[in-house]
């Protein structure tokens, strides 16, 4: 975006689809926002795409289930989120799914740095893959019914990070499944 790129950008015709490696890159998350219009997903990122999203607001995605701010799909690729701001999507703000486990998805990652995960319904970060999810210097605050972090398979790494508030039936800041993959973590000067 155009660093004038100022206000709201509000989607009246559905998810914005990226099926190519692409770094999107806004003026500040407090000067650009993106809007679901309770209607959609906001971004949908499929075919293993390795994707860069950094520096605007991505708000009020609407969908039936995972993702309503960011469903990244068959993610065997890269998604990297950096000073963005995911905030009030009706069904997980992050879903970082792999459909099938198998070898290849221990190569995906998911990066979150410097942002803030807020008062999203459903979950705040829904990870199921057998790679790695990095949080570092972010907040994961204020998430409701799936807690702050859902992470299914692989190893996560947390660091310099605050996930305060989040509610879940079980494992509101973190809730680590076994099943169908082994789930390791790591958390260094971290609040939760």
């Amino acid at each position: 975006f155009a660093p004038s790129a100022y206000g709201t950008i509000l989607l009246t015709s559905g998810e914005l689809l990226i099926t190519d490696c692409v770094f999107i890159n806004g003026p500040g998350p407090t000067n650009l926002t993106v809007d679901g219009n309770a209607a959609s997903r906001v971004l949908h990122i499929a075919n293993a795409m390795n994707v860069r999203i950094s520096s605007l607001t991505i708000t009020n995605g609407g969908a039936l289930a995972g993702g309503a701010g960011i469903y990244s799909d068959n993610a065997a690729g890269m998604l990297t989120v950096s000073n963005c701001i995911v905030s009030a999507n009706s069904a997980r703000g992050i879903f970082f799914n792999v459909s099938v486990f198998d070898p290849s998805t221990t190569r995906a990652v998911l990066a979150i740095v410097d942002s803030t995960i807020i008062y999203n319904k459903g979950g705040g970060i829904y990870f199921r893959s057998g790679g790695m999810l990095t949080i570092a210097n972010s907040i994961i605050s204020n998430n409701r019914t799936g807690g702050g972090i859902y992470f299914e398979g692989g190893t996560l790494v947390i660091a310099s990070s605050t996930l305060s508030f989040n509610d879940a039936g079980s494992g509101g800041g973190i809730n680590l499944a076994s099943a169908p993959l082994d789930a390791t973590s790591r958390i260094a000067n971290s609040t939760i």
